[in-house]
């Protein structure tokens, strides 16, 4: 029973702390429990769900600096690797409303939702700083760890020279676009610039920002299971964990608050033709999604903050 694959993939759930102090207790039991007539999957149900209380809990964990440090690094991944789906999710967001006002609108609604997209974009703008910040100290803290391997090392290192790559490639291209034109009826004729280069720009700086998210993932990834970070890197992800949170609830609620003002399709405002196109037509999808990334943002927070609290104590 215990060379059973879907028993050894449920053994494999649990973190390795507790693969080392219990694994071998744990196969006896389960092999008593197939005697006496368990059924196979409803041991893998129970054995699934006390790998994710392990997890959640770290009930038993050992009171020791490294394994709470990996716990602590592992958390702050869950709590900011939201940010990786909410940057495309955002960049679907093709026309965006306008000031309103008249027409049908009240004052009051007009500044409320006014006010509600400004804040949504302004809790993103906050929350790709606070990304940047914490790469930041993540990047300096993979470096200072010659345990981490070179291979690890030099990835940290690729999605901040590929961000650079994709500024300057937009920074050049609109530099080199045309700035001046002739209109003949819907057509426009350029009197200056290089459009087909700056447009190749553009679609260049596409590509890198598309292998910047990839690099991301790819280096969330390594860092949850691989990585060892300094005391000092942990205490800033800890920080960076409750920023994000905060900062995905107030893009959250901005976002369903806006769903409810923008319910009805808007064809002007002031005079203004308009039209929101977020997600298939729906403010209120993207405001669900937003929702369900900020919950996982807050479970890892929290195990976050639980995590670092005992990592600093033993770290002392």
């Amino acid at each position: 029973m215990t060379n059973s694959g879907a028993v050894n993939t449920a053994f494999k759930l649990y973190p390795p702390w507790w693969r080392d102090r219990y694994l071998k207790e744990a196969q006896r039991v389960t092999e008593d429990l197939v005697e006496s007539g368990r059924t196979r999957w409803r041991i893998v149900f129970n054995l699934s769900g006390g790998a994710l209380r392990a997890r959640l809990t770290a009930r038993g964990m050992p009171m020791e600096a490294e394994p709470w440090a990996r716990r602590t690094n592992a958390s702050i991944v869950l709590a900011t690797a939201p940010t990786l789906g909410v940057i495309p999710l955002m960049l679907t967001i093709r026309q965006v409303p306008a000031i309103p006002g008249g027409s049908g609108w009240t004052m009051p609604s007009s500044h409320i939702a006014t006010t509600l997209y400004l804040v949504l974009l302004l809790a993103f703008v906050a929350l790709i700083s606070t990304v940047i910040w914490g790469y930041t100290s993540l990047s300096n803290g993979l470096l200072t760890r010659g345990t981490n391997g070179r291979g690890l090392r030099v990835m940290s290192r690729v999605p901040g020279y590929l961000t650079v790559l994709a500024v300057v490639l937009v920074v050049t291209s609109i530099v080199i676009e045309p700035h001046r034109l002739i209109y003949h009826g819907k057509s426009s004729i350029p009197l200056n610039g290089h459009p087909l280069a700056a447009h190749d720009l553009w679609v260049a700086a596409g590509v890198a920002i598309c292998l910047c998210w990839l690099a991301s993932v790819v280096l969330l990834g390594w860092v949850a299971h691989r990585a060892e970070l300094p005391v000092a890197s942990l205490h800033s992800g800890t920080r960076v964990s409750v920023a994000v949170s905060i900062f995905l609830w107030t893009m959250s609620a901005a976002a369903l608050a806006m769903s409810t003002v923008y319910s009805k399709q808007i064809s002007e405002l002031s005079g203004i033709r308009v039209q929101s196109v977020v997600l298939g037509q729906s403010l209120l999808l993207l405001g669900i999604v937003l929702c369900v990334l900020s919950i996982a943002s807050t479970l890892g927070s929290v195990l976050t903050s639980r995590s670092w609290k005992v990592t600093s104590h033993l770290a002392r």
